[in-house]
């Protein structure tokens, strides 16, 4: 890993902004004000011009029309494109300090190594394109108990079966599983198969189970990395087991008339708040802190040296 610049050693994880730009303005500043300038870059794990959002118990869909609003991004961002980014036009991505991390390919930030992962359908036609003829279970395993944070045993759950066509894409996907430099981080939208891939309906609170993509688990299997972020399910939380930490992030910005326990104690009168979910990456001089701030309050802390969630 590169020295690090001790004025610049944070990188910022955020996901599913859903077109909630003035929002965005506004956590900009927060981030400012908390953090003292010491933001190096950011990324956004997709979804992030246009969504689903629940302002005042009503579902609405916003969408950011004018991209320029992004023109005095005070650090680089970095974006995956979630399902709702999929039709946004290449010309929205022409704005200084923003970009777009590369789909299914190693890409460095800041000296950690990581695998991008874009959403995408898990269909034979999509696993075709990669040159995978099928993902298959490992019948050994079982999914029921990988949610539970007590189970910490590594559980892999998929194999794969290669097709003979031996195209670029089949080469590419093949790097991603063999390549021997250990992984830093997978950042990926999509959520993967038996990690914490439940979430709950935003009206009705019904649980919703077994959101995962496979072929992201596939690769989770394969390359053991340190970290896992994704966003997709609008949920936080995190899953320690054996070497590895899942993070799961809620959407950025949540209001605070939708946040159900904080709906018990406020007064009649209270103005409403935008809350902001988060990840802050230190990078210290002896480890590395991964600290999770949900509803703006750190709820946990994971030193990536010792491997150990520091409460």
């Amino acid at each position: 890993m590169k020295e690090i610049d001790q004025k610049h050693n944070k990188v910022l994880i955020i996901s599913d902004l859903h077109g909630l730009m003035q929002e965005f303005l506004e956590f900009l500043q927060y981030i400012k004000e908390t953090y003292n300038d010491t933001i190096a870059y950011a990324i956004h794990l997709g979804d992030f011009w246009k969504g689903r959002n629940v302002i005042n118990g009503v579902k609405t869909y916003n969408f950011c029309k004018d991209p320029s609003i992004l023109k005095d991004l005070p650090f680089i961002l970095f974006l995956l494109k979630g399902n709702e980014d999929i039709n946004i036009p290449e010309s929205f991505y022409h704005v200084d300090n923003l970009f777009v991390l590369p789909h299914l390919e190693i890409f460095y930030l800041n000296g950690f190594k990581t695998i991008p992962i874009h959403y995408f359908e898990n269909t034979k036609k999509q696993l075709k394109l990669l040159g995978i003829e099928k993902i298959v279970r490992l019948p050994r395993n079982k999914v029921k108990n990988i949610n539970k944070r007590n189970d910490n045993k590594f559980k892999p759950l998929f194999d794969y079966i290669t097709k003979s066509n031996n195209n670029s894409n089949q080469n590419q996907i093949q790097n991603i599983f063999n390549d021997p430099i250990p992984i830093d981080f997978i950042l990926t939208h999509i959520p993967p198969f038996g990690l914490l891939n439940k979430t709950r309906d935003a009206i009705t609170h019904n649980e919703i189970r077994f959101t995962g993509n496979r072929l992201v688990r596939l690769i989770i299997d394969k390359r053991r990395p340190k970290i896992v972020f994704f966003g997709h399910n609008h949920h936080m939380n995190y899953l320690k087991f054996e070497d590895m930490l899942i993070i799961a992030l809620d959407k950025l910005v949540r209001k605070s008339s939708e946040i159900k326990y904080i709906e018990k104690v406020r007064k009649s009168n209270d103005i409403e708040k935008n809350l902001f979910n988060y990840v802050i990456i230190e990078q210290c001089a002896k480890t590395t802190l991964v600290k999770m701030v949900k509803l703006n309050r750190l709820i946990a802390t994971y030193d990536l040296k010792s491997q150990q969630i520091i409460k």
